[in-house]
């Protein structure tokens, strides 16, 4: 699929990052999609599908490291992904991940990257699969919306949008049953959703786990309780 160059979203261009999570501007956003085609031209995601698989991932309840899904970004294996992935590509994936997070925690500032059609306008698509594929990457994290029926209905407007189209002939395969304009505004809003669900659930995954002891740990200048003959200290107590 040819990859567009436009795309909806206007932000100011050669300011200096301090910002990690800083969105990527108009000039880096051309970068990235081209430095996933450079990766891997045949099944690299295009970047309004990468943009909808990373508000996925931020949604998450255990939000995944971009090594472990990098091999689903770049479209070959785990080492293949590694050995494909340039510096400048990871730095760029990681800022715009970040920068996805910022958005969805702020509440109310993401601006989806959607390929602008010849008249102008977002189908939505690719956003919609991607989202779709960054649920799918994660899936026993996401099980909960298959058991609260609040959940599992927010995904309809993803799933209508990402039924429309036969990529490969570009006609449409499943009219849609709403406006688009209306599915895409519900897709965003079920992505807040979705975020806003599990963030208590990403609050824990983030907290200090609690380090339980079934036995007294043992004084610095105790033996060791390992058998080694040495004092705690200087074996497995080295470093406390």
């Amino acid at each position: 699929m040819p990859r567009a160059l436009q795309y909806r979203i206007a932000i100011p261009m050669n300011l200096p990052v301090r910002n990690p999570a800083k969105a990527l501007n108009d000039a880096e956003l051309s970068e990235l999609d081209s430095l996933l085609e450079q990766a891997n031209s045949d099944g690299a995601m295009v970047l309004e599908e990468f943009d909808g698989f990373c508000t996925a991932l931020a949604c998450s309840p255990v939000p995944a490291a971009t090594a472990d899904v990098l091999h689903e970004i770049i479209g070959l294996d785990a080492s293949q992904a590694v050995a494909a992935a340039s510096e400048r590509l990871l730095a760029l994936i990681e800022r715009h991940r970040l920068s996805i997070v910022a958005a969805l925690h702020g509440g109310d500032d993401l601006a989806p990257v959607f390929e602008s059609a010849d008249d102008g306008s977002s189908p939505a698509n690719l956003w919609a699969v991607g989202f779709l594929r960054g649920i799918d990457a994660q899936s026993d994290q996401w099980a909960d919306i298959d058991e609260n029926q609040a959940l599992a209905d927010l995904l309809a407007p993803f799933e209508a949008l990402a039924a429309e189209r036969d990529f490969e002939t570009g006609e449409v395969a499943e009219p849609l049953p709403a406006p688009r304009h209306k599915l895409v505004d519900d897709m965003i809003d079920a992505a807040f959703a979705y975020y806003e669900w599990f963030e208590p659930a990403r609050r824990r995954h983030a907290a200090p786990q609690t380090v339980r002891h079934d036995q007294p740990v043992p004084g610095r200048n105790a033996a060791c309780p390992c058998g080694s003959g040495r004092k705690f200290k200087q074996c497995c107590g080295a470093g406390r």
